[in-house]
């Protein structure tokens, strides 16, 4: 159920919808209302999750981000998802998986499967949550470890790679 949640909604062509009449409290018309930024992909995912009877909880705090313009950004009043699969939480983020680098105006929209069930060592990287137990890690870090922590972006994940040591952006 969270696969078809997940991608359906974070790879929906936000440019192709009908904005004529949408009908009151319609998935259409909650989807209009992302790019005014009244909604987000995150707080929809949340709510179809519920509706799917799945247990999930928003996460708030800090995402890194270098999607718009290749250098570093960070949202502290970013949010984003946990739902708990077999009896263990896990991570997502439908905004990122849904953006990708670009020059264009409006935001191009492509699907990055990084933030599906990203693993907690991969998405302490990019996002920094209020509450260290969100972070689902052994050792949680700080926000000055965080701070301190190298960009990777999400390809570095998808191809395999790992950080054995040197986690800082400075050595």
């Amino acid at each position: 159920k969270v696969r078809m949640l997940f991608v359906w909604l974070a790879t929906y062509d936000l440019n192709e919808l009908d904005e004529i009449n949408p009908p009151i409290g319609s998935v259409r018309e909650q989807l209009l209302q992302i790019p005014r930024e009244k909604h987000s992909r995150t707080r929809l995912f949340i709510k179809m999750c519920r509706l799917a009877e799945l247990e999930t909880k928003e996460i708030r705090g800090v995402f890194r981000d270098t999607s718009i313009d290749g250098r570093e950004h960070l949202n502290a009043t970013s949010s984003w998802a946990a739902v708990l699969i077999d009896q263990s939480w896990r991570l997502f983020d439908p905004n990122p998986a849904s953006r990708q680098k670009n020059t264009q105006s409006p935001l191009h929209f492509s699907y990055n499967d990084h933030f599906f069930l990203t693993d907690p060592e991969a998405f302490i990287f990019t996002h920094f949550p209020s509450d260290k137990k969100w972070q689902l890690l052994a050792r949680p870090v700080t926000r000055q470890e965080f701070d301190q922590l190298a960009y990777l972006d999400p390809g570095f994940f998808e191809t395999g790679l790992t950080l054995e040591s040197h986690r800082k952006v400075i050595i």
